[in-house]
């Protein structure tokens, strides 16, 4: 099974809050992501525009491999997320 290795980057900081994560789907990750945006207690839920989700490897656990991504891909910024969120909810 493949599996995502993600972060949230501080955009203006340029460094990742927290430590690496992984999950199994990438809707996973977006939720994860989700609920700290919507979380009053939570870092990224008063400047959302400041935050991404950012993939940057993926791990083969099968073959027990783990490759980085060259340019780690961004899943979502806050600012989309909620947007994306609004849209839904409409």
């Amino acid at each position: 099974m493949l599996k995502l290795i993600c972060g949230v980057r501080d955009i203006p900081a340029k460094a990742m809050i927290g430590v690496p994560l992984i999950f199994g789907h990438t809707a996973v990750a977006t939720r994860f992501f989700g609920d700290l945006l919507t979380d009053p207690n939570a870092v990224p839920y008063k400047h959302p525009q400041d935050y991404e989700l950012v993939q940057y490897a993926v791990y083969d656990e099968a073959q027990d491999v783990m490759e980085a991504l060259i340019t780690p891909r961004v899943l979502y910024t806050g600012v989309e997320f909620l947007q994306h969120t609004k849209e839904r909810e409409a």
